[in-house]
């Protein structure tokens, strides 16, 4: 089995002025991605500084494709 890291993707971004996304996910640095469930429950929270963060935003999301 061969591994084939994933393409590059692009995100929004959104950056709240007073941080009230931050402070409502209960955060614990920047940056920081949250991914939503399609009843937009919480599905995962990525802090974008841990090693392999993009990669796990990638499975994250491709597991809610399928």
């Amino acid at each position: 089995m061969t591994f084939s890291p994933p393409k590059p993707h692009f995100f929004d971004i959104y950056m709240g002025p007073k941080a009230e996304a931050y402070n409502y996910f209960e955060c614990k640095g920047t940056p920081h991605w949250i991914v939503l469930g399609q009843s937009l429950n919480q599905y995962r929270s990525i802090f974008g500084s841990q090693d392999q963060a993009q990669q796990r935003l990638w499975y994250a999301i491709e597991s809610l494709r399928n």
